[in-house]
């Protein structure tokens, strides 16, 4: 009956936990991975689909990126048709999970249990593991489909194996071989932390079926020759990919496997406390950072002793045919070595934690407690007593993951939980500082921008945030000192140049702004807000012997000839001052004409170039006020 009600039970659940939380904004890097990435947004060519631009999250995991763009194909940009998938993958991963272990339990070489009890206690394991609050992150956070997938497909790898294992055919053996190595092959292309499937398959069937790895492999030569062909296929996506993993992880990044390591005792003794007490969750435990022997000497233990277990449990098992011991060993062995590519010994600098990594390895922990509360409890509290501590169980780990999808509700809720629970992030508060200030709330903003400084000095993109904040509010003279430092930092990122440019403008240095602006034409060459300004303050420099009116129209020509259309408005406004300056008041008009006819009638900016057509109709060239250059029609929020 279990296996009958199992799809129908985990739909109903997983909808009504999530429901009310899929229609909220976007999170953090979905911005880069989905709204800002045109490829989500075609099917065709599948080489297109596949892909994503070399900044984005997702880029070097063609499954994740070809399942995106079906979300997007089937609801547009809306966030709850990209979370129904992650959802869906997550409720298909629990009915994986169903399975895996319910043939597993079926093995001959455990303990004999009745198909009834076998189906209760998987179905009780995958319940928990699809309500459990550590699994929310996948749904609330889009980018992260990348961790539902991996879990899926390594889960579907198994599950293929077995049913290879006990196919009514050699045929039909070989179809269910074949369906292992493409769920493995897709499982490559969703997250590199695949990896470890072909090794985990393989431990499996050695555990419960083949008895030792010469026996598993000389059974089914072609499924591990297949399995292990998908290794190639990963190399060749990390190979050619983009550098955005390789910067953010390696041994060339700074920091020692030893130090990483300590970092990941604490990390991952803080992760099994969330299976059994999930409050207090976070998105982002931030970058790495050092950590003392003292503070890791415990947690490490504690971590170090659970592995040591498992080895033992397994080694032992093994030497005295005690499957049962080496099954819960293998158990152990499979959470650590999920959890191995980023949380052992290869720094992920750019992310020290994350509970996404704990998707698929929540399993097995939550089996042994099953396992173990089964064999402890049966006679004490009985049956009716087993059942129900797993629905109250259900009960509390739902309330949990409904409130923790609370915490999405906005970015400044979100963001706000990183920062109270994680006060050390720089990077939560540089993140909470732009939802703050997209809201409108431009002071808070600048407070949360300068603490991120405070516990990061040189963190370059809180310097620009905070520039461009009191830039907005009108602090000129310390925008200016703050782009100055960052463009020194780092003199390969135009937007620093542009923001400095914009900023010097504003403290009258128009020299020192025109060199900033063309450095960052140089940096890009058909970016057209550069050419812009610079044409608009070669235009209508204050001091008159200054100005370059020639150069101001061929560099504004040039600007609205590589922006659509023949020109956006803004480009066209600083053309049309540029032909002023030169005198040439017919073109002044005509193109400032072309520039209203871009704006709506009663905005801002409308009422600007209209009272600067006027000058051009009476051939008077538009001047500055209080001496300081003009801007351009309007330069929105700095980057």
């Amino acid at each position: 009956m279990l296996v009958r009600i199992a799809a129908p039970v985990f739909l109903a659940l997983g909808f009504a936990l999530y429901a009310p939380s899929l229609g909220v904004p976007f999170v953090w890097d979905d911005s880069s991975a989905i709204a800002k990435n045109p490829n989500v947004r075609v099917l065709w060519p599948l080489s297109e689909a596949m892909s994503a631009p070399p900044t984005a999250p997702v880029a070097g995991r063609p499954t994740t990126s070809l399942t995106l763009a079906l979300s997007y194909a089937a609801g547009g940009m809306s966030p709850a048709s990209f979370r129904v998938g992650n959802l869906a993958v997550h409720i298909l991963t629990g009915l994986a999970l169903f399975g895996v272990v319910r043939r597993s339990l079926a093995s001959p070489r455990l303990p004999a249990r009745s198909a009834g009890e076998i189906d209760a206690l998987a179905f009780a394991c995958a319940l928990l593991w699809l309500v459990h609050p550590l699994g929310s992150e996948v749904i609330g956070y889009v980018t992260q489909r990348s961790d539902a997938l991996m879990s899926l497909f390594l889960l579907l790898t198994l599950y293929a194996s077995m049913r290879a294992q006990s196919a009514p055919s050699p045929a039909w053996a070989r179809r269910w071989q074949l369906a292992a190595v493409a769920a493995c092959a897709l499982g490559m292309g969703s997250k590199e932390v695949m990896v470890v499937a072909p090794v985990v398959v393989l431990v499996h069937d050695q555990v419960l079926f083949a008895g030792t790895f010469g026996a598993a492999l000389r059974n089914r030569p072609a499924l591990y020759a297949g399995l292990a062909a998908t290794w190639a296929l990963l190399a060749i996506l990390v190979l050619t990919g983009p550098d955005y993993q390789t910067m953010r992880m390696g041994f060339s990044l700074g920091v020692s496997p030893i130090d990483y390591l300590l970092a990941q005792g604490i990390i991952i003794s803080h992760y099994l406390r969330l299976v059994v007490w999930p409050v207090q969750q976070i998105l982002d435990y931030g970058d790495y950072a050092p950590v003392t022997l003292a503070e890791s000497a415990l947690p490490s233990l504690w971590v170090a002793a659970c592995f040591v277990a498992s080895v033992f449990a397994y080694a032992s098992g093994w030497r005295r045919d005690l499957r049962a011991r080496m099954a819960i060993g293998f158990l152990g062995l499979c959470f650590f070595a999920i959890l191995s590519p980023t949380s052992s010994v290869v720094p992920v600098v750019g992310e020290v934690g994350a509970e996404r990594r704990m998707h698929l390895p929540l399993a097995a922990p939550l089996l042994m407690i099953v396992l173990g509360g089964t064999s402890l409890l049966r006679e004490r509290i009985g049956r009716a007593g087993l059942v129900a501590g797993v629905a109250i169980s259900v009960l509390a780990l739902s309330a949990a993951t409904v409130t923790r999808m609370r915490d999405y509700r906005t970015t400044i809720d979100l963001w706000t939980t990183v920062v109270e629970r994680v006060p050390r992030n720089p990077r939560g508060f540089l993140v909470l500082g732009n939802a703050l200030r997209d809201a409108g709330r431009r002071a808070e903003a600048i407070a949360h921008f300068r603490q991120a400084l405070r516990l990061k000095p040189d963190y370059i993109e809180a310097q620009n945030n905070l520039g461009s904040a009191l830039y907005a509010a009108g602090e000129f003279d310390e925008a200016v000192a703050l782009f100055e430092v960052s463009v020194e930092a780092m003199p390969g990122l135009p937007y620093l140049h542009h923001n400095l440019g914009r900023a010097l403008v504003k403290v009258g240095r128009f020299e020192a702004a025109i060199e900033a602006l063309r450095h960052e034409m140089s940096l890009q060459p058909v970016y057209t807000p550069a050419m812009r300004d610079v044409a608009w303050i070669l235009a209508t420099h204050p001091r008159a012997a200054l100005r370059d009116s020639s150069e101001a129209v061929r560099i504004a020509r040039r600007a609205a000839e590589l922006s659509d259309a023949g020109g956006d408005a803004a480009v066209l406004d600083a053309l049309a001052a540029a032909y002023a300056s030169a005198g040439r008041f017919e073109d002044a008009v005509a193109t400032t004409e072309r520039a209203l006819a871009r704006l709506a009638p009663s905005g801002r900016e409308a009422v600007a170039v209209r009272a600067r057509l006027a000058l051009y109709r009476a051939e008077r060239v538009f001047e500055a006020d209080a001496g300081t250059a003009g801007a351009p029609l309007w330069l929105g929020p700095l980057h």
